[in-house]
């Protein structure tokens, strides 16, 4: 049995542009092309594709808690911190918990109702509901919790970079990096590359433009370390691996208007605006004026990422010492 397969299924058919509400076809018949879900039903197929039932049982929220006690679920206030892949219920309607929020409640993702676009009936809330919204709060034992990264030659959506967002804030945690400096490379990234490490500049494949998640430019600053790390182009944990590797050997940060080091920059502790403009001119470097809407992409991960780094990617990051650059005499040039 698995949560994390559970969880990744729900964000997945979340994420679906043919996904969608209905009551009359809940046992995920394909209408029209149109794949349909009731909120009881929505549950009960990503639990079954975690493994928790070999058939699914397609419970109503009637029989839900009984189905949810036979696989050991244990029943909790909805007043306990909310944790990722949580079952929510009350009378009439069930979630899943997608991410907490720092005081109390969080974001939750399933069938929502047909009464909304079709992209809005099986989704990702962009809102934060409150402890008083459920009645029950159900959570499976051991519960442990990995994201997936969303990648392609496209501009990905809200919630599908909120996704890559916390895979990035919760392994920068963990190295010690602030609250504040994640956020600010994290506003930079969402107006470089919408968070998608799979992405090509203005969607051109091209070795001469910008790549991934911070656009590096040209494109080989990347690909050639990728290659001899093992590295595929599109891999969101290399990325991340790329910039800890110049964080280590000083790489790209320019010091363009402030005298402190990378990896000072990784320990700042001032204002999230501040963090965000320090690492628009100092590492991104671009053409023109200061961005604002930068900090606001930033203040939004701020409020609303998890920042305790208990969710992980899928699979584990690599571990690897980094060497000084003068061990690598044909990157000597990349930055």
């Amino acid at each position: 049995m698995s949560l994390t397969q559970a969880f990744n299924w729900a964000v997945a058919k979340c994420n679906s542009d043919n996904v969608g509400y209905s009551q009359a076809y809940r046992r995920g018949q394909v209408v029209n092309g149109i794949e349909y879900y009731d909120c009881s039903s929505f549950i009960a197929a990503a639990l079954t594709a975690g493994g928790y039932f070999q058939t699914n049982p397609w419970f109503a929220t009637s029989s839900e808690i009984s189905y949810l006690k036979q696989i050991n679920f244990s029943q909790l206030s909805t007043s306990v911190a909310w944790q990722a892949g949580d079952i929510l219920w009350r009378q009439g309607h069930t979630e899943m918990v997608y991410e907490p929020a720092p005081g109390g409640g969080g974001r939750t993702m399933g069938a929502h109702t047909d009464e909304v676009p079709l992209a809005d009936q099986v989704s990702i809330n962009n809102y934060v509901s409150s402890p008083g919204t459920y009645t029950y709060l159900f959570r499976a034992p051991d519960i442990v919790v990995t994201l997936e990264w969303i990648k392609g030659n496209r501009y990905l959506s809200q919630s599908e970079m909120d996704n890559n967002a916390q895979i990035i804030a919760s392994y920068l945690t963990n190295k010690g990096w602030t609250k504040v400096s994640i956020c600010g490379m994290l506003g930079n990234m969402q107006a470089e590359s919408t968070i998608n490490p799979g992405i090509w500049q203005s969607l051109t494949v091209n070795p001469n433009l910008g790549y991934g998640l911070v656009q590096w430019t040209p494109s080989t600053k990347w690909s050639e370390w990728a290659a001899q790390n093992g590295y595929a182009m599109d891999d969101g944990n290399g990325q991340i691996e790329r910039i800890l590797y110049e964080v280590a050997n000083n790489l790209q940060w320019q010091k363009v208007t402030t005298d402190m080091s990378f990896q000072e920059f990784t320990q700042f502790s001032g204002s999230v605006a501040e963090a965000t403009i320090l690492f628009e001119l100092n590492y991104e470097q671009h053409a023109g004026d200061v961005q604002p809407e930068r900090q606001q992409y930033a203040q939004h991960y701020f409020d609303t990422l998890d920042f305790t780094g208990g969710i992980v990617p899928v699979p584990p990051l690599k571990r690897r010492k980094y060497l000084k650059i003068w061990m690598y005499p044909a990157l000597r040039k990349d930055r």
